[in-house]
């Protein structure tokens, strides 16, 4: 769970966010949009992996998120 820090301007109350893990965060967020959302924050590059911001047709805020691409080659096993 995040905690939001002193940098958030005071006039934005504080709130819950719900995350949807997404295969593809560009093109679920297009296809969210064709479906009625609003994109609020183009996606952009976390340590979490790529996000995006969105408000659904009736004005529910959530958000997408790939989960970043794992690098498995070292839990391999060079057996033939």
């Amino acid at each position: 769970m995040g905690e939001l820090d002193a940098s958030r301007p005071a006039e934005i109350p504080e709130s819950w966010v719900l995350y949807c893990l997404v295969q593809d965060c560009d093109e679920s967020a297009t296809r969210a949009a064709e479906l009625g959302a609003t994109i609020v924050r183009e996606p952009f590059d976390t340590p979490f992996g790529l996000t995006t911001s969105l408000t659904g047709a009736q004005g529910e805020a959530f958000s997408l998120i790939e989960a970043p691409k794992q690098d498995d080659s070292a839990g391999r096993s060079s057996q033939a």
